[in-house]
C-alpha cells in the first residue's frame, strides 16, 4: 500500500533497533545468543569507545565502563540487533530462571519511560512461545547468532577506531569523587 495517511509513523530502516517510549510497551523476542561488549561512553565527544581491559587508557583515567548486552531479536515485529540495557538483561535472566525456561522460550514486554539519565525500563514476561515458535527459534539460533556476530564485529571495529582517535580525556567525562 503506497499511500500513507500518517507520515509520522514512518520509521527509518535500521539493523539496530531501539525501544519505543510509551505505556503500550515493546514486545521483544530473543533470537540469538548474547554478544557482550564493554565500552566507555564519552559525553563530551558523544560517542562510545571500546574498553581494552587492564591496558585501557579510559579505565586508567577513571571513566566508567559499561557493558552492552546485544542480541538479534524481534522487537515490535521488526528483526534487528539491539543493546537491551543491563536492567532489562538481568530482569530477563531472573524471570527466566524463576520460570525454569530458556529466555528465548518467552516473549517479553519492555516498557520504557523517561529520557536521558532519567530513563527507566520495566520488564515483564508476556507469554511462553508456542512449541512451534520455540522450535523455529532453536533451529535458527546458530544462524541468527552468526548474523549478530557479523554486525557486531563491524560495530566493534568502529568502537576501536573511536578509541584510537580520541586518546584524550575531557574532565567532564570523569565522574566527580563523592
Amino acid at each position: 500500500m503506497p499511500i500513507i495517511n500518517d507520515e509520522s509513523t514512518v520509521k527509518q530502516p535500521s539493523q539496530f533497533l531501539k525501544y519505543e517510549v510509551g505505556d503500550g510497551g515493546n514486545e521483544l523476542m530473543l533470537l540469538s545468543h548474547l554478544y557482550k561488549i564493554d565500552v566507555h561512553f564519552l559525553p563530551s565527544a558523544k560517542r562510545s569507545v571500546v574498553c581494552k581491559g587492564e591496558e585501557c587508557f579510559y579505565c586508567k583515567q577513571g571513566i566508567a565502563k559499561r557493558s552492552e548486552y546485544n542480541y538479534l531479536l524481534n522487537l515490535n515485529g521488526e528483526v534487528g540487533v539491539m543493546d537491551i540495557k543491563p536492567s532489562v538483561f538481568y530482569n530477563i535472566q531472573g524471570i527466566s530462571k524463576a520460570q525454569k525456561k530458556d529466555p528465548r522460550q518467552i516473549s517479553w514486554t519492555i516498557v520504557k519511560t523517561g529520557e536521558g539519565l532519567n530513563t527507566e525500563y520495566m520488564t515483564s514476561k508476556n507469554d511462553n512461545l508456542s512449541v512451534e515458535d520455540f522450535k523455529k527459534v532453536t533451529e535458527e539460533l546458530d544462524a541468527n547468532t552468526d548474523k549478530l556476530s557479523i554486525l557486531m564485529k563491524a560495530k566493534e571495529k568502529q568502537l576501536e577506531e573511536n578509541y584510537n582517535q580520541n586518546q584524550e580525556v575531557n574532565p567532564d567525562d570523569v565522574p566527580a569523587e563523592i
